[in-house]
């Protein structure tokens, strides 16, 4: 139960984690396609302001063409045509003078670039650049100098309905229109600089949000990788995390499994070989081992073999050991848990149908009970085993051997020997079940 609440919960938390991850990559996407859109809406007004600036011109000089023409000629036509795109431009400031008000009239707005001859669908985006940036210092100064060049047309419009007033009152004398002609060319040279003032700002204007946006994108787009990056290696930190949680589970059910089966097969073992024997079939069972023997401290300090599995009992060996004596010995001195490989061929042979040999790897692990060794665990494995044996069982096997299976064969020894902390040996009772 409680390793299926701690399952539960690593699911929970890796479920969170990954929900805000996904959040985070949302908000990130929804982030910059909002930064994308705004900034292709805003060069797309900065392209129709210039476009628009283009047009202006054009009227300005039609107006200074008609004019003109009719300063010379006296073609009414001429006249009515320098009204027509002056009102053009009229109707322009009117969408400027209202863009400048808190609550624009939209319409007044739209009319006014319509007759300029701009396209409907930029108006929105060129409405929202005028207002979001005319606070800003390159658009500040653009509109500055529109204002200007509206300025200088209304000088033109005052000297042509002038002189379109004089002429229609009586003939005007070659002087008068010399200097009619003069006072054109001066507005014309007023009004081209100051088309050219205008057009150099918002050239500027439109090259600085060019560049704004550049750099917001930029520094969005970098610390959203940034951002990535970071949930990746997060993500794999996550992941390695609950591997090794799931993996530290795996490992705690192995080892409750070999201890129940560990206790399952020494239930009703009352003799000390049969439990021994017992014991050790289990545990060889449990770790894949081929071959194995139990060691126990006895009275006269030697380790005695009192159960074995899969050995031939032919050619095993001694089957006890003085403390210090041989591998099995040395494993009670030291007290932890020694991996050897390469044995000698004389070493735990293990039977077959097809004959014995010694296992290539063995597995020496002291029992401890109450800081004291009182046996060792014996265990060999086949070549192709030992690596996973070596690495699963060196330190899981202690948690098999289980404290009430010591006390079961604790009796067995009247010293026993504390662990590597201290080599001394310390006196035991023998106790009644021996």
């Amino acid at each position: 139960m409680q390793t299926f609440k701690a399952r539960s919960s690593v699911q929970k938390s890796s479920r969170n984690r990954l929900y805000a991850a996904a959040a985070v990559a949302a908000a990130i996407l929804v982030t910059l396609y909002l930064l994308t859109l705004f900034g292709l809406n805003t060069l797309s007004g900065m392209r129709a302001f210039v476009e628009g600036e283009g047009l202006y011109t054009k009227h300005q000089r039609d107006a200074v063409r008609t004019i003109t023409r009719y300063v010379r000629t006296g073609d009414e036509a001429s006249y009515q045509s320098f009204q027509q795109h002056l009102d053009i431009l009229d109707d322009l400031r009117l969408s400027r003078l209202e863009l400048d008000k808190n609550d624009p009239n939209l319409a007044v707005v739209h009319a006014g670039f319509l007759k300029l001859g701009l396209d409907r669908r930029d108006m929105d985006n060129m409405v929202n650049v005028y207002r979001r940036f005319h606070g800003f210092e390159h658009v500040s100064k653009a509109i500055s100098d529109w204002k200007a060049a509206d300025d200088e047309l209304d000088k033109l419009r005052v000297i042509g309905d002038g002189f379109h007033s004089r002429k229609a009152e009586l003939p005007l004398e070659r002087a008068a229109l010399e200097e009619a002609l003069k006072e054109l060319e001066e507005s014309n040279n007023l009004l081209n600089e100051a088309e050219r003032n205008f057009s150099a700002s918002l050239g500027a204007a439109a090259h600085w949000a060019l560049s704004v946006l550049t750099a917001v994108m930029l520094g969005f787009t970098m610390g959203a990788g940034g951002i990535l990056a970071w949930m990746i290696v997060a993500g794999h930190r996550l992941i390695s995390k609950n591997d090794a949680i799931a993996a530290g589970m795996a490992q705690q059910v192995w080892v409750r499994e070999g201890i129940a089966a560990l206790h399952e097969a020494t239930k009703g073992a009352p003799l000390e070989e049969a439990l021994c024997n017992s014991a050790i079939r289990s545990l060889c069972d449990h770790l894949d081992a081929t071959v194995g023997a139990i060691y126990v401290l006895s009275q006269d300090e030697t380790l005695r073999r009192r159960g074995g599995h899969g050995i031939d009992d032919r050619e095993a060996g001694p089957d006890r050991f003085s403390m210090g004596q041989g591998l099995v010995g040395q494993a009670a001195v030291d007290a932890e848990i020694r991996i050897i490989d390469d044995l000698p061929e004389e070493h735990l042979r293990v039977r077959s149908g097809l004959g014995s040999s010694s296992p290539p790897r063995l597995l020496l692990v002291p029992t401890l009970f109450e800081d004291h060794v009182n046996g060792v665990i014996e265990l060999g494995t086949a070549k192709e085993k030992s690596r996973r044996l070596a690495a699963t069982t060196s330190s899981r096997l202690p948690s098999l051997w289980d404290s009430r299976w010591r006390r079961r064969v604790r009796g067995c020894s009247c010293t026993s020997f504390s662990s590597r902390r201290s080599n001394r040996p310390r006196s035991c009772r023998r106790s009644k079940r021996s």
